[in-house]
């Protein structure tokens, strides 16, 4: 039986433990969130050494798009399918205006036309990050950048990366960041007036709000859709429109 207690009769104490929940730990690659919208000067040092693309040097491919272009690329070898590849490089033109650069990759099957974007300018490197997943294994796929109107611009590349995460790796770097930057540990004493222990007492916690955002995208099916909304604001604090609302 659950009991209650007056608040005149009760002090809580709850101390939170600012140490993360026990967890096994996880001795793998962990993915790099870093990400930056300045265009610097220099190229910073590439991801994860360069993972597959270390000390690959940068091809220059044909590439039909818009136009026949000649494109920076980089001949891979390899993939394999239900794959989580992550990859990045510092981006340079001989535009003198912003211009949209995009990344493509080229199987033996398709064309995956972006896989990541950045708006690149003339002297200085801007940095382009991105990703994909094949669910066939490809033995020898190009990943290549040009402007997606197939304007002829000379595209510079720098250190780029491209590391492949397993589903499992993938999952167990999620849980250890998870564990590691957001769940504590909280100890509850129950005590009366006088500060003693009170035994026996069943007590119940409900996490009202949180510190940090957390959220979920929203499709435009949401305006005028009160259950929609109330089952969205019941579990997020934060939203990103869908293609529709923006």
């Amino acid at each position: 039986m659950t009991k209650y207690f007056s608040p005149l009769c009760i002090l809580m104490i709850i101390w939170c433990i600012w140490a993360p929940i026990s967890t096994a730990s996880y001795d793998g690659t962990t993915y790099s969130s870093f990400a930056s919208t300045e265009c610097k000067r220099h190229p910073e040092e590439p991801l994860y050494d360069g993972g597959l693309l270390m000390d690959k040097e940068t091809q220059y491919t044909w590439v039909n798009g818009s136009n026949l272009v000649l494109s920076p690329s980089f001949a891979l070898q390899n993939l394999t399918k239900d794959t989580y590849y992550c990859f990045s490089a510092w981006v340079k033109t001989n535009d003198t205006s912003l211009t949209l650069i995009r990344a493509s990759l080229t199987t033996e099957i398709e064309t995956l036309n972006c896989t990541g974007t950045v708006l690149a300018q003339k002297g200085c490197w801007s940095f382009l990050k991105g990703g994909f997943m094949l669910n066939y294994t490809s033995n020898s796929p190009l990943l290549y950048f040009q402007n997606p109107q197939g304007k002829n611009i000379n595209v510079q590349i720098a250190n780029p990366a491209l590391e492949p995460f397993s589903k499992e790796q993938w999952r167990l770097d999620q849980e250890y960041k998870i564990n590691k930057g957001r769940k504590r540990e909280v100890i509850i004493h129950v005590s009366n007036k006088n500060g003693l222990k009170l035994k026996g007492a069943d007590v119940t916690v409900r996490q009202k709000s949180r510190d940090f955002p957390f959220g979920s995208a929203i499709s435009a099916s949401i305006i005028g859709n009160l259950p929609y909304q109330k089952w969205f604001t019941e579990r997020f604090n934060a939203a990103v429109f869908e293609n529709e609302l923006k």
